[in-house]
């Protein structure tokens, strides 16, 4: 093969070597690409979720101004926020199944106070009847007794979900050797994890 021939085959090897480089270089920035947004979006679902639960749990049958007048709050608020974290969990998945019929089940028991009770017509000028009827109202009782439970399952997802964040973000910046050298993440693994510390944290808090 003369210096010419040579030259010119040296140079299409060049040539193809640069294209394939840029080929998996676009790849790579795309998949990159594709990554970012996906964490992206999955940490606004988060707070999504974060914010209805939170209107969950902290949702109450009145408000209380400063002069002691009781104002009813409309359940209607509390049906609304379940039904948001409903299209935000996986139906397909059991951890979210479980969480969403604890959410079902504990709405229902606030339902049934308030439609047992009418509350509306309980508000006099003795408010201290008022609470006391709803504190001492079995259905009430029941929805306090699962409301604990609901709290630590959300609590253990939302930790998990930050944790998938956190792993994808590792991933992105090819740090993944902070992350003891997973190559996929395990919400299974994770939340059984998670589940283990909180109960470690349940007993500490009963000693």
């Amino acid at each position: 093969m003369d210096n010419g021939l040579a030259a010119v085959v040296a140079a299409g090897i060049a040539a193809v070597v640069s294209i394939i480089s840029v080929i998996i270089n676009v790849a790579a920035i795309q998949k990159r690409n594709r990554l970012e947004g996906i964490t992206a979006y999955r940490m606004q679902w988060i707070e999504n979720l974060r914010n209805e639960y939170s209107k969950i749990l902290s949702w109450n049958y009145y408000s209380q101004r400063d002069d002691g007048t009781i104002t009813i709050n409309s359940i209607n608020c509390l049906r609304e926020s379940v039904e948001k974290v409903a299209l935000l969990l996986n139906v397909s998945d059991d951890y979210d199944n479980k969480i969403l019929k604890l959410t079902y089940e504990y709405l229902n028991k606030l339902e049934l106070v308030n439609t047992s009770l009418n509350l509306a017509n309980l508000i006099s000028n003795d408010t201290s009847d008022f609470f006391l009827i709803i504190s001492s109202n079995a259905y009430y009782k029941e929805a306090l007794e699962l409301k604990p439970e609901l709290q630590k399952l959300v609590r253990i997802y939302l930790k998990t979900e930050w944790t998938r964040v956190k792993f994808e973000t590792l991933f992105l910046k090819n740090k993944l050797s902070e992350f003891k050298k997973n190559r996929s993440f395990s919400s299974e693994k994770a939340i059984e994890k998670f589940t283990k510390e909180y109960k470690g944290l349940e007993n500490r808090n009963d000693l």
